[in-house]
Formats: structure tokens, C-alpha cells, sequence
């Protein structure tokens, strides 16, 4: 199937379930400002296949957004998810344009992972409204950089 006609979020979000209060944030002031995204707790279907849900979100999404906090590399779903992304993101050439990271914990990045997210343009986490506008900001530019969804997810 076309890339073309298979997009249905801008933004894949991943995070650790302990950042769920900020997720929540984050997702309603992308989606005031027109970005469509996924979210898990709210975008994986009852009784269906968590693992297949995930995976038709990401074949659908432009972009992965990773709230990468210092609980993140020790959740199993969260690694499988970015893993994905960044196997297709990396086949593509195109890392720096569809994986997006927050570090919250910045200046600390022991915690990133593979280590080439050490070096990957990262942004920090927000502590206002405005600053949170501008983060916002910068992932609608991010995302209108980007025409397709991943691809090779499987």
C-alpha cells in the first residue's frame, strides 16, 4: 500500500507509564495546535492485539515522539516501540527526521539509548505554558518536514 495514503498521526508518542501526567499534557496542546497523535492509552482498540495496535500506529505515523525519562529504557514496551521506529527510521536515512526526543532528565544522557540518541538532537522538557508552546512549535515544524509514514515496520 502506498505510504501516501496510510497516515493517519503525525506524531507516534512513546513514554514511560510513569510520565503519563506529562504525556497527557503534551498530547492535548499538539492536538489544539492541529497535530494528529497517537497515544496508547487512548488509540489501542479492546480486545485487540496490544503488539498489532502498536505496530499499525507506527506504519501509520510520520513521526515518533519519545518522552525519553530515565524509567524509559527499563520498560519493555517502550524498546520495542522505539526499536522499531529506529530500524526503519535508520533503513530510510532519516533518523534525525522521524525519531524526536524530550529528555527530560537533560543534562544527563547516560540513559539514551542506542548511543547514537546521545549525539541525536534532543529537547528539553517544559516547565511553563510557554515553554511548552515552543515545544509544541517545534514538533509541528518537525512533522511538516516529514511526507510519508515509517515504513518496513514489522
Amino acid at each position: 500500500m502506498n505510504q501516501w495514503q496510510n497516515i493517519r498521526y503525525d506524531v507516534f508518542l512513546s513514554y514511560g507509564g510513569d510520565d503519563r501526567p506529562r504525556i497527557r499534557e503534551l498530547r492535548d496542546a499538539l492536538e489544539r495546535a492541529g497535530v494528529r497523535v497517537f497515544l496508547d492509552e487512548r488509540d489501542i482498540r479492546s480486545f485487540h492485539s496490544i503488539t498489532g495496535d502498536i505496530q499499525d500506529a507506527l506504519r501509520d505515523s510520520k513521526t515518533m515522539l519519545v518522552y525519553y525519562s530515565a524509567s524509559f529504557p527499563g520498560r519493555s514496551a517502550c524498546q520495542f516501540e522505539l526499536h522499531h521506529a529506529y530500524l526503519s527510521a535508520s533503513r530510510a536515512g532519516e533518523l534525525d527526521r522521524r525519531i524526536l526526543v524530550v529528555n527530560p532528565e537533560d543534562p544527563e544522557t547516560g540513559h539514551l539509548m542506542p548511543l547514537e540518541m546521545r549525539t541525536h538532537k534532543y529537547w528539553r522538557t517544559w516547565s511553563s505554558q510557554r515553554e511548552l508552546a515552543e515545544l509544541v512549535g517545534l514538533v509541528r515544524e518537525a512533522v511538516r518536514r516529514v511526507d510519508t509514514s515509517f515504513s518496513d515496520i514489522d
